[in-house]
């Protein structure tokens, strides 16, 4: 991390000056801050602290993706022969992958540089999982009605 590699180059050279390595400590300390909550990691208790509900929701979320991948996996194995629908399908993947980006952030706008915790409160990181969670979950249940379930059908 190039903030992390400031502070130590202003450690290792003879004679720094302290202002410039606590302005180098302060990029390092507010790289940390700015880490999403779930990324910390922690345990799932879904009657625990924020911090225990945020894993439970990164749980969910990582079910979530692991399975949409999984069936992704599967279409793609199963049309391996149809280049002309792996393409097409890759792309519909894609633009799906930019409309749920889009979702979000229309779900939880934020103006530009506006912090989401204050605007959304400490419930932010957990509903916003579970939001994308849920977008995930749709996502995995059409690909298999429509591409393995429904697959040989007219």
């Amino acid at each position: 991390m190039p903030h992390f590699a400031c502070a130590t180059r202003a450690i290792s050279k003879a004679g720094a000056r302290a202002g410039r390595l606590l302005a180098c400590l302060g990029l390092a300390a507010s790289a940390l801050l700015a880490t999403p909550l779930w990324a910390a990691g922690g345990s799932c208790n879904p009657e625990g602290t924020q911090a225990e509900l945020n894993a439970c929701a990164v749980q969910t979320l990582e079910r979530a993706d692991a399975e949409l991948n999984e069936i992704y996996g599967r279409i793609r194995e199963a049309n391996r022969d149809d280049k002309v629908r792996l393409r097409q399908l890759q792309a519909a993947q894609q633009l799906w992958l930019k409309q749920r980006d889009a979702d979000l952030k229309a779900l939880f706008s934020l103006a530009l540089n506006e912090n989401p915790q204050a605007k959304y409160g400490s419930v932010y990181f957990m509903e916003y999982a579970y939001a994308k969670a849920r977008m995930t979950e749709d996502r995995a249940r059409w690909l298999r009605t429509e591409f393995l379930e429904n697959a040989n059908k007219p």
